[in-house]
């Protein structure tokens, strides 16, 4: 799911995205990337927090 998510939103904006997991700090997006951001603490990085609504075809939403 993350990866289709991170596809969708480089479509959208038009350059690499990634993507970092809420609960547990996971990495999703262009591995180059992910591996340099790896190098540094989460609180370091100039991070844009976006809320992103994401259907739940389990629960009747498209």
């Amino acid at each position: 799911m993350a990866k289709k998510l991170v596809e969708t939103l480089q479509a959208a904006y038009g350059c690499p995205v990634v993507l970092m997991g809420q609960d547990n700090d996971q990495l999703f997006g262009r591995q180059d990337i992910v591996n340099f951001l790896n190098q540094f603490e989460p609180a370091q990085l100039p991070w844009e927090e976006t809320e992103i609504d994401i259907p739940d075809p389990s629960r009747g939403e498209v």
